[in-house]
C-alpha cells in the first residue's frame, strides 16, 4: 500500500511538473530581419511590360531591427508578436530612371541628359511595425521546424529618393525627401518557416505601395530571413 501511495505521489509530482512547464508563458527576443524587396502589378513583375519603375531584385533590400515577444500556450503551439523598425529601399533597374512629382501624383521618367554617368537610382521608406503570427511547431525540441502566417501593419516615417551620378571624376548625389504619395500605412501576411535560431519569412502587401490613383498600382512583396538572439 505504502508502495503504492509513493508510486501515486511521484506520477502527481511528474504531471505537476509537465503543466507548469508547458503552461502560458511569454520570452523576448532581438530579431533582425534581411530580406530582398520586389513589387507585383497585377499578378505580374513589372519587367514583364518594360515599365520605367522596374526594380533591380538583388539590389532591393528590408532591413529590420526589433523585439519580439514568443507567447507559448502549449509544447506545440504559440503566438509571435512584436515590432520593429525597418528600411525598404526599391532600387530601380534604369540608372536613369527619374522620378517627377507633381499635385497630381508621380511619375517614372527617363533621365536622357548626356554629359552624366548615370549610377544609381532608388526610392527608399522608412515603417514602423508590429506584427501577429501563430506559429506551430512540428515536434517535440527546440531545435525542431516550426511554421506559421499571420498579419502586420506598419506606419511610414520617412521617404526619399536617391540619384548618383558622375561627371567628370566628380561623384554627385541628388536626395529628394518628399512622400512620393506612398501610403502612409501599409499591411499584409506574413510567413514564417524556422529552425533554431534562424526563420525564412515572406510577406505580401494587400494594399498598394503608393496611393490609388496617384502613382502605379504596385504590391510590395519580400522574401528573407529573421535572425533572433
Amino acid at each position: 500500500m505504502l508502495m503504492l501511495l509513493s508510486t501515486a505521489a511521484l506520477q502527481a509530482q511528474d504531471d505537476k511538473k509537465n503543466d507548469d512547464k508547458y503552461k502560458v508563458n511569454t520570452h523576448n527576443d532581438f530579431v533582425l530581419n534581411l530580406g530582398l524587396n520586389n513589387y507585383l502589378q497585377g499578378s505580374e513583375f513589372p519587367d514583364a511590360t518594360g515599365e520605367q519603375y522596374t526594380l533591380r531584385p538583388f539590389n532591393s533590400w528590408v532591413v529590420g531591427i526589433g523585439s519580439v515577444y514568443k507567447t507559448r500556450f502549449s509544447r506545440s503551439f504559440y503566438v509571435e508578436w512584436g515590432g520593429d523598425v525597418s528600411l525598404n529601399n526599391y532600387r530601380f533597374d534604369d540608372a536613369q530612371t527619374l522620378i517627377v512629382r507633381s499635385a497630381t501624383g508621380i511619375s517614372f521618367e527617363t533621365d536622357n541628359r548626356t554629359d552624366i554617368k548615370f549610377l544609381k537610382s532608388k526610392l527608399t521608406a522608412g515603417f514602423v511595425n508590429a506584427s501577429f503570427i501563430p506559429m506551430v511547431r512540428l515536434g517535440g525540441s527546440g531545435k525542431s521546424l516550426r511554421i506559421g502566417a499571420g498579419l502586420y501593419a506598419g506606419y511610414r516615417v520617412t521617404s526619399v529618393a536617391r540619384n548618383i551620378y558622375r561627371v567628370d571624376e566628380n561623384i554627385l548625389r541628388n536626395r529628394t525627401p518628399a512622400n512620393y504619395y506612398l501610403e502612409n500605412v501599409h499591411y499584409g501576411v506574413k510567413a514564417r518557416l524556422g529552425f533554431r535560431d534562424m526563420d525564412f519569412f515572406a510577406t505580401y502587401e494587400l494594399n498598394p505601395l503608393f496611393t490609388p490613383g496617384r502613382g502605379p498600382e504596385l504590391n510590395v512583396v519580400s522574401v528573407g530571413v529573421s535572425l533572433m538572439d
